[in-house]
């Protein structure tokens, strides 16, 4: 049906095929000219050209990037790296757009543990350790207030200057106008899967992900365990995490909860002008010229967070035009990842001209 499916396609071997694409481009183009690409310049290019693959990204990159940002800097080390997640058109009111990721959120994970007393079935109690994380959930759940970061609400002015008016004035609340008005228009009038990307956007969220308690349907647990996937905004620390975890809990069921940080990332942020992010707009404009590129924040976690720690600017560009009905954002981590033929085809010469004019 013209799409590759598989457990990654979307996140992210879609980037890393493109990106090993190019990179056989380079090497061929330098065996057509009788050179080595592994030690010899490639031709044209006055820079070189890393290509570093690792996995467990999404366990921090203890054993991945991270590792070799403190093992093997060198390979990380760079004047611009391309990563992950941005680049991938979506269209809206009949606009297509193509966000570059510049900055992303942080992450902090955090595990809790909730006390409550061992007793019989037959004799319910209030301090039955399953009710008391049911209420724990119930109040991490509520999405928090909303700030608005200068990248978004870049992002926000220049989608509004490029749509019509009434998508353009729920942008436009959402960046500070009315936040109450904009997300009561983001339920009737966005895309689900837009309004839920704009949310995460704008605040700080909380979603409570595993849950275990009890042993037998007639006990009842002494204890459960709840554990949170936390994504901070650029400004806000992990102690402020932890704090705004506390306060949603409220003193009584913060009484009975033990909080443990279990891994932290810290948002990121590269340039959103200069040689290489310019040079990822007008591209992305020679390629499509009716394509709008603007910079954007990833909700999610990347890689960018070791190269950052090498000096390494880092974008989220893995360039693929998509169908404008394809549901892109929910495929990840979700069933029947894919990606289509056609949306590969256009981003591997995307790809390649950024690299080589980049490099050249």
């Amino acid at each position: 049906d013209g799409y590759i499916y598989g457990r990654g396609a979307v996140d992210m071997k879609a980037m890393v095929a493109m990106e090993l694409g190019v990179v056989r481009l380079l090497a061929a183009e330098a065996r057509a000219a009788g050179l080595d690409p592994a030690r010899d310049p490639i031709p044209g290019l006055r820079r070189d050209v890393l290509f570093t693959c690792t996995a467990d990204e999404e366990a921090g990159g203890g054993a991945g990037a991270k590792w070799v940002a403190e093992h093997r800097p060198a390979w990380l080390r760079a004047a611009g790296g391309l990563n992950e997640c941005g680049g991938v058109s979506l269209t809206v009111a009949g606009r297509r757009f193509y966000p570059i990721q510049v900055s992303e959120k942080g992450y902090a994970a955090y595990r809790i543990a909730v006390r409550g007393t061992w007793g019989h079935g037959s004799m319910p109690r209030e301090d039955n350790a399953a009710v008391l994380a049911a209420a724990v959930i119930e109040r991490l759940a509520v999405a928090g207030p909303t700030r608005v970061t200068p990248v978004m609400a870049r992002f926000l002015a220049l989608a509004a200057a490029e749509l019509p008016a009434d998508a353009a004035a729920i942008l436009g609340d959402l960046s500070g106008g009315d936040p109450a008005r904009a997300e009561a228009a983001l339920a009737v009038a966005c895309d689900p899967m837009y309004a839920r990307a704009l949310r995460a956007l704008l605040r700080d969220s909380i979603s409570p992900d595993v849950i275990h308690a009890g042993i037998k349907y007639n006990v009842i647990p002494g204890d459960a365990v709840i554990e949170v996937d936390c994504r901070v905004l650029p400004g806000t620390s992990e102690p402020d995490m932890h704090a705004e975890l506390v306060e949603r809990l409220g003193p009584e069921l913060a009484a009975v909860c033990d909080i443990e940080l279990m891994v932290f990332g810290a948002p990121v942020e590269a340039p959103a002008e200069g040689p290489l992010f310019d040079l990822l707009v007008s591209t992305i404009r020679d390629h499509d010229p009716d394509g709008i590129p603007l910079p954007i924040m990833a909700p999610f976690a990347t890689d960018a967070k070791h190269t950052d720690t090498v000096g390494t600017p880092t974008y989220g560009f893995s360039p693929l035009r998509l169908d404008p009905d394809e549901r892109f954002l929910e495929r990840f981590h979700g069933v029947d990842e894919r990606v289509s033929v056609e949306a590969l085809r256009w981003g591997l010469p995307v790809l390649y001209d950024v690299v080589r004019r980049f490099c050249a």
